[in-house]
């Protein structure tokens, strides 16, 4: 197997957080017309959002693909906003339901995954050191963090559209198209969202994501915390086969209402192998691919306790800092003038105006030549 030539036949479909893709190219100013009340909605959000005035983590609005249309162009005419957006805003949009969601989770949240990422990573870097084959596998699986990830809809129509969503996590191989592993962690309103996701990374990737992953760590007065695993699954109804994403893990409590750990002797609350990382297309290629990587109820409940007091510690204002020396200023660095931009530095606004950029096929911003 040729990393070269599989490298070659692969697009990745994974793509930094707030890159804005699928977008057609801005319409002039003169063809500009009044925005509609759900884009300017959109986009009071954002300025909102901006302003540190965040009611919600949680946000959902009914955006239609011409509407979502109408966000973008004014993005492109707002540098500044833009920016933020790209950075700073998880959002996922679904033109097959016509909405947009938007993200905001809280640190607690972030704690919690990226303590669970990192117990898989620790065993995925335990199997990397083996010399057999699965050893070649786990080394050519990365994590992602927040990357977001386009998803073709199947839709009846003369043109290919495309979901984006954000994960909080996934694990990808380097010759895949789309993560195998995908990890949700959810709060009171984005559960009830989760069986739709599972729904949209399993079949829109025909099964090239063998895994989703929600963990439910928010019931409003109580400590209890739960998981969910989605897998793809085949059936046959009148004779035709069928696809489905199932709960083969349906809320299953890890920690109880009191806060305890609950007993998983008989099987860890996360368990997954090697060959999950991967669409079948290329696991199939690696032998003994059965190896396991866990995660006990124990462990979960360890990670979620830890993020709750690290969050709690923030929201007090507490932990040890280091103190200023009696008598000692701080001297900032001189404020100069900005620099004028170079031409390979100039902004993408000025740059949209002299021609420098253009749009790709998928709606990314590309140097084109100066016209």
């Amino acid at each position: 197997m040729s990393p070269e030539s599989e490298s070659d036949l692969m697009e990745k479909k994974t793509t930094p957080t707030g890159s804005f893709v699928n977008t057609p190219p801005t319409p002039p100013p003169s063809e500009e017309k009044k925005l509609s009340t759900s884009a300017q909605s959109v986009l009071n959000y954002f300025k909102l959002h901006r302003k540190g005035r965040r009611p919600q983590s949680w946000w959902q609005h009914r955006l239609t693909p011409d509407q979502y249309t109408e966000v973008l162009r004014v993005l492109d005419g707002d540098e500044s906003l833009r920016g933020y957006v790209e950075d700073k805003i998880r959002l996922d949009y679904d033109p097959r339901r016509s909405r947009l969601t938007i993200r905001m989770p809280s640190p607690l949240h972030d704690l919690f995954c990226a303590e669970v990422v990192s117990k898989i990573l620790n065993r995925l870097t335990e199997l990397q050191k083996s010399d057999e084959a699965f050893g070649d596998f786990a080394r050519k699986t990365k994590h992602l963090s927040t990357s977001r990830i386009r998803l073709p809809n199947d839709i009846n129509d003369t043109e290919q559209t495309y979901s984006e969503r954000c994960p909080d996590a996934s694990f990808i191989h380097e010759y895949a198209k789309y993560p195998g592993v995908i990890i949700e962690v959810c709060y009171s309103q984005k559960v009830r969202a989760a069986a739709d996701l599972a729904d949209d990374y399993i079949l829109d990737t025909n099964t090239s994501v063998n895994a989703v992953i929600a963990l439910n760590i928010e019931y409003r007065g109580s400590k209890k915390a739960t998981i969910s695993i989605w897998r793809p699954h085949k059936i046959t109804v009148d004779g035709v086969k069928e696809l489905e994403a199932k709960a083969v893990i349906d809320m299953m409590p890890f920690r109880t209402e009191s806060g305890l750990p609950v007993d998983d002797s008989k099987q860890p609350a996360l368990q997954l192998s090697l060959r999950d990382f991967a669409p079948k297309s290329i696991s199939q290629k690696y032998p003994n691919l059965d190896q396991d990587i866990h995660i006990s109820s124990r462990e979960l409940c360890d990670f979620l306790s830890s993020a709750e007091a690290e969050h709690e510690k923030q929201l007090l204002d507490q932990g040890v800092d280091e103190p200023l020396s009696p008598g000692t200023r701080k001297r900032r660095r001189a404020q100069t003038p900005p620099e004028q931009l170079s031409s390979e530095e100039e902004s993408p606004k000025n740059a949209m105006k002299r021609g420098r950029l253009t749009r790709d096929s998928s709606g990314l911003f590309a140097r084109g030549s100066e016209s």
